[in-house]
């Protein structure tokens, strides 16, 4: 059982890694079909659920925010959406809440402030941790938002505080959104 832990892990780290070095859509594409592959041929319909939320959690978002989205690798476009940011945020929401899940297996928190605190205390630093990678050591820029002032320290998510603020946001919104929806399904 901790092998398999560690083994995630590391796959996280890797397909990080590879998705910075491959410098390819590509890439972000394929494990999001693998993923959704893997969840569909598992049988695990928690997960299909937690993915196609945090899909339309990032569509939505995408709807929202998407003339803001320029970047200087990484462009497809499809029906007028940047899809490396749209793919992105849907795996780096539905990670992060896997992520929570193989912790949370340790502390077991069913009260609901202890598990949001605890689900926040990965996303944030997670969401700094990779925008701060991507920017520096990858070359990742959007383009239209360049021009703001990142993070202090980091440097990181040049935008509209509008839209740092609501890169804060989205991960407590899916998170929030999962247990609801999981909480309403499963009782059925």
């Amino acid at each position: 059982m901790k092998e398999n832990k560690i083994i995630q892990i590391l796959s996280i780290i890797l397909t990080i890694i590879i998705l910075g070095i491959s410098k390819s859509i590509l890439f972000l594409i394929s494990t999001y079909i693998f993923i959704f592959t893997f969840i569909l041929l598992e049988k695990k319909i928690d997960e299909l659920l937690k993915i196609i939320i945090s899909f339309i959690i990032s569509l939505l978002w995408m709807f929202f925010a998407s003339k803001e989205y320029a970047y200087n690798k990484f462009i497809i476009y499809i029906f007028g959406l940047n899809l490396f940011p749209l793919l992105a945020w849907s795996l780096g929401l539905f990670g992060s809440y896997k992520l929570f899940d193989m912790i949370n297996k340790k502390f077991k928190f069913k009260k609901k402030l202890k598990k949001i605190s605890l689900y926040l205390a990965i996303y944030w630093p997670l969401l700094i941790i990779l925008e701060t990678i991507f920017y520096h050591c990858f070359g990742v820029h959007d383009i239209n938002t360049d021009k703001y002032q990142g993070l202090p320290i980091c440097n990181c998510i040049h935008a509209p505080h509008w839209m740092q603020i609501s890169y804060f946001l989205l991960g407590p919104i899916y998170f929030i959104s999962i247990e609801v929806i999981l909480k309403r399904i499963m009782k059925k």
